[in-house]
């Protein structure tokens, strides 16, 4: 019985882990967005705020998959006595409501800044695109009008 109550606390411990976990992706995602809101992205920063993210992520999976094995190992233990652990059960339940909801927004400041971020770069393609146009056209015209290749004659000193 007293490793039953360990295995409670491990998973409680897990879930309060997961859950400090979403709240430092939603700063991240934060951060993120207001990165995307200034007119000139600082890219390097911006890629350690994703490589930091894609770390949390996996340390989430780990901390699921760790919560998952010990869950099944104490299922039925937990289905047989409820009413002795109502208590731990009933602070995993808001444990893991108030992860669904950090999930939640998380997912929804994800989905903006991927919206932020694909306007930014058809905004890009846009000017690059722009750019080109009028470097072709002010080719042609050089072409056009005789200038381009044309070099004016030169004074040389042939002094020494």
């Amino acid at each position: 019985m007293e490793m039953m109550g360990n295995y409670m606390d491990i998973m409680i411990r897990s879930l309060e882990k997961k859950n400090g976990i979403l709240e430092q992706m939603l700063e991240l995602n934060e951060e993120q967005g207001r990165m995307l809101a200034e007119p000139k992205l600082d890219e390097e920063a911006f890629r350690e705020s994703v490589r930091k993210k894609s770390e949390m992520v996996e340390e989430i999976r780990l901390q699921d998959a760790g919560f998952e094995k010990l869950y099944e190992r104490v299922k039925s233990e937990l289905l047989r006595n409820r009413d002795k652990y109502r208590e731990e059960i009933q602070e995993m339940k808001s444990l893991v409501a108030l992860v669904m909801d950090h999930t939640v927004s998380v997912r929804n400041l994800e989905e903006r800044n991927k919206t932020s971020l694909q306007n930014r770069f058809w905004r890009e393609k846009q000017e690059i695109r722009q750019a080109k146009k009028t470097t072709r056209a002010a080719a042609s015209y050089l072409k056009s009008s005789g200038l381009m290749g044309y070099v004016e004659p030169q004074f040389m000193d042939r002094k020494k």
